[in-house]
């Protein structure tokens, strides 16, 4: 009867009403094990800058959009992949952080999941082009290259004035091209036309380094990639600090 169909109702909400609370206990659980694994990562890694790096991570979800255990799982696998390049700790940590940081300001700024920027921005510290490409970032071999000699990170005997100055024409063209890619797409004309003016740049440079290219090794490769990163990521930096109040990122 009636009678027996409202306990029914109410013995089904109490069973659901333990099940979610069941399940609740145990993703809390799984999280604080999470967390706790990615602390003791960063601690094993970073060594004597874990402490900054903790206390860095306790702002992530304010300042970053992302949880402190996903913030420090990533600033881990930077600091652990630039340690195993036998780069400087203090250097590791600082990296780290700041490309964890830029993560979420590409994210906020091309409407692309943090974790799909940090993957790109890892893609590309280790010397892969293609990836970040589709945020308006040309690492390209020459490019690279180029930067790791005016950094002086590495030199060989080459005419600098003249690289340098081909190297301000490559740094508008790589802007002028993301600019295009942003504002029109992959297929457009502007974008195409810009991308054309980015490739007569690295043959100037190709030119001027012809028979005495650098060898880099993987710490150059990666420090002179991370240079160009933030180089050419200037109109994102910020972007999620700016936007933080808005819908998308709220």
């Amino acid at each position: 009867g009636a009678f027996e169909r409202v306990g029914q109702m109410a013995t089904n909400m109490v069973v659901n009403g333990a099940r979610a609370a069941a399940g609740l206990v145990v993703d809390s659980v799984n999280a604080a094990g999470d967390l706790g694994e990615s602390i003791n990562k960063v601690n094993v890694v970073f060594d004597t800058s874990a402490d900054t790096i903790q206390k860095w991570s306790e702002g992530a979800a304010t300042a970053l959009g992302q949880s402190r255990q996903q913030a420090l799982e990533a600033v881990g696998t930077f600091g652990n992949l630039f340690d195993s390049m036998g780069i400087g700790s203090e250097t590791t940590a600082e990296m780290s952080t700041s490309l964890v940081e830029l993560a979420s300001d590409l994210a906020s700024f091309n409407n692309i999941d943090p974790a799909i920027a940090l993957e790109k921005l890892r893609a590309g510290v280790v010397g892969e082009v293609e990836p970040l490409r589709t945020l308006g970032v040309n690492l390209t071999a020459v490019a690279v290259e180029a930067k790791a000699l005016q950094m002086g990170i590495v030199e060989t005997d080459v005419d600098m004035t003249k690289l340098n100055g081909a190297t301000i024409k490559l740094e508008k063209a790589n802007a002028d091209a993301a600019k295009a890619l942003k504002e029109h797409g992959a297929e457009s004309i502007q974008y195409r036309e810009a991308a054309q003016k980015v490739a007569e740049a690295e043959g100037q440079i190709e030119a001027i380094m012809k028979g005495k290219k650098p060898v880099l090794d993987a710490a150059q490769k990666a420090q002179a990639a991370y240079a160009l990163i933030f180089e050419q990521t200037a109109n994102a930096q910020g972007d999620f600090a700016r936007t933080s109040e808005g819908a998308a990122n709220a």
